[in-house]
């Protein structure tokens, strides 16, 4: 998973975190540490959250290949 916080449409913090394996229907709590760290009133804020699938298959077909 990957992160940008913007402040003001300007990119002020990125970060990547290792999810490890989450199984299917469930769920994980996470925390990014000094995300709120330094922050000014007076900006918008948002934070752009990226997920990746890993492929199944060393070849490079991913699961929606599989059938």
């Amino acid at each position: 998973m990957a992160y940008t916080l913007t402040a003001d449409g300007i990119p002020v913090k990125e970060g990547s975190l290792e999810l490890g394996s989450v199984p299917a229907r469930t769920h994980k709590y996470i925390t990014i540490n000094g995300l709120n760290e330094g922050l000014q009133p007076n900006k918008e804020y948002l934070l752009h959250i990226t997920y990746r699938l890993k492929t199944r298959y060393a070849m490079g077909k991913s699961w929606i290949y599989s059938g």
